[in-house]
């Protein structure tokens, strides 16, 4: 097994991102339709969606790779947690996290988090 790699994504990592996305939409979209119905620009707005967060300070975008091909992201905002909690502070929360194989949730999953 391969070594894996998490890095910040960049640019040229958006499409993979987006493909991965799509996987787990038209997964998601078989048992629950009404909730994960893909647009038919779905993949063409959330491009446009991650190349905007892409450039902002205020997310984390973080890609999982391995024999430089890309298994997994994960997106978060950078947030102040709300008054519920002590210390408070801020706190990542997680907008969007994806793995290409269901059997990787434990392994890359988990380093992706991490």
């Amino acid at each position: 097994m391969s070594k894996i790699n998490i890095s910040k994504a960049q640019a040229s990592d958006i499409t993979k991102m987006v493909e991965l996305s799509d996987q787990k939409r038209r997964e998601y979209e078989k048992v629950q339709p009404q909730f994960w119905r893909r647009h038919k620009q779905a993949n063409e707005n959330q491009a446009t969606w991650f190349k905007e967060i892409l450039k902002r300070d205020d997310h984390i975008l973080l890609v999982a790779e391995e024999d430089h091909h890309i298994k997994g992201f994960i997106i978060g905002s950078i947030i102040t947690a709300t008054s519920v909690y002590n210390p408070g502070g801020q706190t990542l929360m997680i907008d969007d996290f994806c793995v290409e194989e269901n059997t990787t949730w434990n392994s890359i999953g988990t380093q992706l988090i991490d």
